[in-house]
């Protein structure tokens, strides 16, 4: 039987100061970023109806929810997704969309992966959602986000591939299948598995000019002006022909943003949220095979709510990021640590308190305790990366700095008045 007093549930972490302090640090940056594109900052609630994802059409499955029931008997489940409930926010507040909306968020969200039941099931997501725009400009703009907020983390080597969603469904109009067998064709193409799909279209009844486009999807990725050309000629309806246009556009506005070397083209890639209408991409780091990123064009998720929107977005996992940062020795984020720590004794207590705030008001982190001992106190400073120990007993004060054990000795009465320009 598991002790659930020292453990917590499998998929769930304890995020430790040194996991929060580097997550806060690259979450300020993203902040910073998405504001500077004029993208607002919205929350949804961490729990929602059961029917409002299981009732929206091609989001999460629903063995992948998490649920809870009210005090009314209502089916509640832990938001799996933010895509979705912005969406409905903004359809919400439409009539205060007068042309565009731009939103930003960084929220936790809970999922379950069947096929990995220790998997993680808690995570931070950050992303933008722009709505009201449904100009190919507007998808390389959140292109270009994702792109800025890898760079912002002091990655230099990292991919971020693109596909177009209706190049696959406008093939699928050619073929009658299962939606079962459409799933597995999915897994199959995204997977570049041609033993497996050769097999596929082997066992089902598919005209031979359909199995000729399909089994040269997967090839379809790399060098991107090769892959559009070579999309274009195997087009069997005019649905994967606008895909392709579409798809080029936002390709040549990329190229005006000068991002060429991070982006590619794969028409393998396929998202399994069925939203999703236009322009999709994720993202990876050079040397960590996890997906990152992910996004694209969702313009009919609206529509499920009772007004057509068009909208593009995409969410980074955070913790995944934070993941891959460490692995590859990348983690840049600052150190926070404590610049003083102030040891007073009962005489100087509320001196030496009200020198602790003056410092603080300059921003600087300090630390204070009773006095217990010069060797309990340096052990401690050492330990925590603490730049410099104050002992002030009775009227005396000592100032230690830890590094190198340099020491100045003066009243209390100095040190308060010097802590306005103490650095």
């Amino acid at each position: 039987m598991v002790n659930i007093f020292y453990k917590v549930p499998q998929g769930a972490k304890d995020e430790f100061y040194e996991f929060f302090q580097t997550k806060e640090s690259i979450v300020r940056n993203f902040k910073k970023i998405f504001r500077s594109y004029a993208y607002k900052q919205i929350s949804t609630p961490v729990f929602e109806y059961y029917d409002f994802f299981v009732q929206s059409p091609g989001t999460i499955k629903k063995e992948e929810l998490f649920k809870l029931i009210d005090t009314k008997g209502d089916v509640l489940v832990l938001r799996p997704d933010l895509t979705i409930p912005i969406a409905r926010m903004a359809v919400n507040n439409r009539k205060r969309i007068k042309d565009y909306l731009k939103l930003f968020y960084v929220s936790k969200v809970f999922r379950m992966d069947a096929k990995d039941s220790e998997g993680k099931k808690e995570f931070t997501q950050a992303g933008v959602e722009y709505f009201g725009n449904q100009n190919p400009d507007a998808d390389a703009e959140v292109i270009n986000i994702a792109i800025k907020t890898l760079l912002s983390c002091g990655i230099e080597k990292f991919q971020i591939d693109i596909g177009q969603s209706s190049f696959f469904k406008g093939l699928m109009d050619e073929i009658d299948i299962s939606p079962a067998d459409r799933e597995r064709l999915k897994t199959i193409i995204e997977n570049k598995n041609f033993v497996e799909l050769e097999k596929f279209l082997m066992f089902n009844d598919i005209e031979d000019r359909v199995k000729e486009v399909i089994i040269k999807i997967p090839e379809l990725y790399g060098n991107t002006e090769q892959v559009i050309k070579e999309a274009k000629s195997i087009c069997l309806n005019r649905e994967m022909e606008s895909a392709i246009e579409n798809l080029e556009q936002v390709y040549h506005i990329l190229l005006d943003y000068g991002y060429e070397d991070y982006i590619s083209i794969d028409l393998g890639l396929i998202n399994h949220l069925d939203y999703y209408t236009g322009v999709i991409f994720k993202g990876y780091m050079s040397n960590y095979g996890k997906i990152i990123l992910s996004g694209g064009r969702y313009d009919k998720l609206t529509e499920s709510y009772g007004h057509y929107i068009p909208a593009t977005g995409f969410g980074m996992d955070v913790d995944e990021l934070i993941t891959g940062l460490k692995k590859l020795g990348l983690d840049t984020s600052e150190a926070v640590s404590t610049d003083y720590l102030l040891v007073y004794s009962d005489k100087n207590r509320k001196r030496i308190i009200k020198a602790s705030d003056l410092l603080r008001e300059r921003e600087m982190v300090i630390e204070t305790d009773f006095l217990k001992g010069y060797g309990y106190h340096m052990d401690y400073a050492r330990e925590t990366g603490i730049r410099k120990l104050v002992i002030c007993e009775g009227e005396s004060a000592s100032i230690i700095d830890v590094a190198t054990q340099e020491k100045e000795e003066l009243s209390v009465e100095e040190f308060e008045k010097r802590c306005t320009t103490l650095k």
